[in-house]
């Protein structure tokens, strides 16, 4: 525990929560210049992930028929059965619990092929619906955590943290490059100018590793893991049972279409006035929940050291 919270103050003086502040303002004000300068900036997004899904399609297809491919295949599985080989007959005796881990991690490549279309299609819807939600809710899944799902918090997290190791990476080739350049050819503007770029670049990259670093040592606290599963868990709970009638054909609209279904496409899937109720009711409520946000946001952004713990 005490290791953690020397990390945890290393991190804060480090910069990490009075960056917190600045990023929060960064948001308000990137929402701000999309609302103005990029109102169709959704239907953009949507229509990329429609071409993204498409050329995974493509891929599938050209995995499934190429004979390269399929050679390749045939010598991948040939080495992991030949690794599960030496580890059941060479080093099953020593240290078992790794072992068994390692060889269920390669039984489990094994069994993958092809990637399931069914399952590239829902993520790309996902992805559509978690856009829309940040547009909405006007906050970032890397800086928020869902109250539907607080434990992807995590995820998102090491996620936005390796963004930011490759920028780092990339602003120190730039920056040596721009040092070189001046030293070889004398100062000169555009030299001077891509040093402080560089610069500014590798300290914003720094502070955000920073900061992710600093709520990742925090989400290592058991308690607080344990809280957050439980929320979920109790919060899937309460939208099945809120939405029990409505859940399954809601689903099957969702199985048959490539795009997010329209309202009314989901009204002309109700069939009972109980359906309807229900459907009506959850979107109230998801209404007010919204638009007590936005009063919340236009008094005072709350940092996210409040927000991972507190239950709403």
């Amino acid at each position: 525990m005490q290791t953690q919270e020397r990390k945890e103050a290393m991190y804060r003086c480090l910069g990490a929560t009075q960056f917190q502040k600045i990023v929060f303002w960064a948001e308000k004000k990137k929402y701000q210049i999309m609302d103005t300068f990029f109102p169709n900036i959704e239907t953009w997004y949507e229509n990329r992930c429609n071409q993204i899904l498409k050329k995974r399609y493509r891929q599938i297809a050209w995995r499934k028929n190429a004979k390269g491919y399929q050679i390749y295949q045939k010598i991948r599985l040939k080495g992991i059965r030949t690794q599960i080989f030496f580890l059941d007959k060479v080093f099953s005796q020593e240290k078992p619990e790794r072992i068994e881990q390692f060889r269920h991690n390669l039984e489990k490549k094994e069994t993958i092929s092809f990637p399931n279309e069914e399952e590239i299609k829902r993520e790309i819807q996902l992805e559509k619906l978690r856009f829309r939600k940040e547009r909405n809710y006007r906050q970032n899944r890397n800086y928020h955590y869902d109250r539907n799902h607080p434990t992807e918090l995590e995820m998102y997290l090491r996620k936005n943290k390796q963004i930011h190791l490759q920028g780092m990476r990339r602003d120190l080739l730039f920056l040596g490059g721009s040092g070189m350049s001046i030293v070889l050819m004398g100062p000169t503007w555009i030299g001077g100018l891509c040093l402080a770029i560089s610069s500014v670049s590798l300290l914003v990259d720094f502070e955000c590793v920073n900061l992710q670093n600093y709520h990742l040592c925090r989400l290592e606290n058991k308690k607080l893991k344990q809280r957050l599963e439980k929320e979920e868990i109790h919060k899937t709970k309460e939208n099945l049972q809120k939405l029990s009638e409505v859940y399954t054909p809601i689903a099957t609209l969702v199985q048959e279409k490539e795009e997010i279904p329209t309202i009314e496409e989901v009204l002309d899937k109700m069939t009972t006035k109980e359906e309807v109720t229900q459907l009506l009711e959850y979107a109230k409520e998801q209404l007010c929940f919204l638009q007590s946000l936005k009063e919340q946001q236009a008094e005072e952004a709350k940092p996210i050291q409040k927000k991972i713990g507190e239950r709403k």
